[in-house]
């Protein structure tokens, strides 16, 4: 690692510093400052890659926002950024170093990728020796047809772990009217503090993977964010109501015009484990449809992991939901 007019630069084996005469790639570590840059070559690689979706800037930021558990290079030729890769690391168990990755189309086929990869998983490994835990893990998330990137992640042993699913429902037709205990009500989602959302999704962790740990998790962590299409599920059966579920909706404005119409999206959908077989997910999921409807959105997309239960399946297919795209999570297990 060595300084240069005041930017950190860093030594990448496998990464060509020379393309041609013309063109010198210098490398060098990612700071807040670089956002823009990173964000202006993430939509030069989403557009021609024919993503449905462009990465704002704030959610760029939010990749910056604990600097403890980030580190970011960037390739740049004239000041200009060509190529990045960042890690992210999770520190709840398993501890996860989520890997991410990119190169201008204008410099594809030079080696990039296969060299990235490496990058990638000889700095996470150094990462996650550092920290002390039972379980750890790299991870990349690999969008429907890069087929280059799991051939370089399989050289290098990684195996596939699961399979993400994006829904699509139009908001063009009438919703049910879902029946629900008579103590139980769907709330807007100021009604709880969001210490209270904490808890719940702390309980559910504990219910599905048995983690004792409290999550750093935040709503604060979340760009586009939309509580007026966030409700929560509350149980008012005791003098108290108790959080039974609740629903987080997002606002990315940004991509309206490359998928030619409005449309939010579902971020988080989850019940907890003691109301689960109940009417609670489908009206958590109408409420937000009926409230981004009136928003005058056109269409929501949810997300959904391969893991999912066969309800929640059930509850999204029930509504009009089908599937529009996939992408496939990769990792290597580390001892």
């Amino acid at each position: 690692m060595c300084r240069k007019d005041g930017k950190i630069f860093v030594d990448l084996p496998k990464i060509p510093s020379q393309l041609d005469p013309a063109h010198k790639f210098e490398w060098r570590l990612l700071g807040v400052d670089d956002a823009g840059a990173l964000a202006d070559l993430l939509h030069r690689i989403e557009k021609f890659d024919g993503l449905p979706y462009r990465t704002s800037l704030d959610e760029v930021k939010e990749f910056f926002s604990t600097a403890a558990s980030f580190i970011g290079i960037g390739g740049f030729v004239d000041d200009v950024m060509r190529a990045y890769g960042h890690i992210r690391v999770f520190d709840e168990e398993p501890v996860v170093a989520s890997c991410q990755g990119g190169v201008d189309p204008e410099f594809r086929n030079l080696g990039f990728g296969g060299a990235l990869v490496s990058w990638h998983t000889e700095s996470a490994q150094k990462r996650l020796a550092e920290i002390d835990a039972e379980s750890k893990q790299i991870a990349f998330n690999v969008e429907e047809g890069h087929r280059s990137l799991e051939e370089h992640l399989l050289s290098y042993g990684y195996e596939w772990s699961r399979s993400y699913y994006d829904l699509r429902a139009a908001l063009d037709g009438e919703l049910p009217d879902v029946e629900l205990d008579p103590f139980v009500t769907i709330a807007p989602w100021g009604s709880v503090n969001d210490k209270e959302i904490i808890k719940a999704v702390n309980r559910i962790a504990m219910d599905e993977d048995g983690r004792t740990e409290t999550s750093k998790w935040t709503v604060e962590d979340r760009a586009g964010f939309t509580p007026e299409w966030s409700f929560v599920a509350l149980d008012n059966t005791a003098d108290r109501p108790q959080v039974a579920g609740f629903i987080m909706a997002s606002k990315y404005a940004q991509d309206w015009s490359v998928l030619g119409w409005r449309e939010g999206t579902i971020d988080m959908l989850a019940v907890l484990p003691d109301y689960r077989g109940t009417n609670i997910a489908v009206s958590l999921v109408t409420a937000t449809m009926r409230a981004q409807a009136d928003s005058g959105m056109e269409a929501v997309l949810a997300g959904l992991s391969s893991s999912a239960s066969t309800s929640v399946m059930s509850v999204y297919d029930s509504l009009g939901f089908r599937t529009v795209t996939t992408s496939r999570m990769y990792t290597l297990q580390l001892d």
